[in-house]
């Protein structure tokens, strides 16, 4: 049976694991335009 603190903890992992790949998303972006800019 999953507490509330349970949920809580899971919940935190969750958004923790998607504010990284949100980052990491944003770095991958960030150094494409880099690129699209260096063609123009």
């Amino acid at each position: 049976m999953n507490t509330p603190a349970d949920r809580l903890t899971t919940l935190e992992i969750r958004a923790a694991e998607q504010e990284k790949t949100i980052e990491e998303l944003s770095g991958q972006i960030a150094e494409q335009w880099k690129v699209i800019e260096r063609m123009e």
